[in-house]
């Protein structure tokens, strides 16, 4: 079932990508609760607990540039492994977590 975001005119696919560092699956999210929804191609939305995460954009082959949850710029990435991480270590530093795992 896809889901419309609201004002965005977005739809969200029905299934969830989970990534952990350089891989990714349609498994269980991981223990610390962040999953990955590719909305289209090259275009990915990052939430942790059912909260806005932040979004990752492939501008080229090898180039992905993450946005925090503010659609603030948070790095420049060769691939999206690295660029998901960044915004999970991001979001549990914002968060009070201190996860930096």
């Amino acid at each position: 079932m896809a889901a419309a975001v609201s004002g965005v005119g977005i739809s969200l696919v029905p299934f969830t990508l989970v990534a952990e560092r350089r891989c990714m699956s349609t498994t269980v999210p991981p223990a610390d609760g962040v999953t990955w929804a590719m909305v289209e191609d090259g275009f990915y939305v990052g939430s942790r607990d059912g909260e806005f995460l932040g979004y990752i954009d492939r501008e080229a082959e090898s180039r992905y540039v993450a946005c925090n949850m503010y659609s603030r710029p948070a790095g420049a990435f060769r691939d999206l492994g690295e660029a998901m991480e960044a915004l999970r270590r991001s979001s549990a530093l914002q968060d009070g977590t201190g996860e930096d795992e």
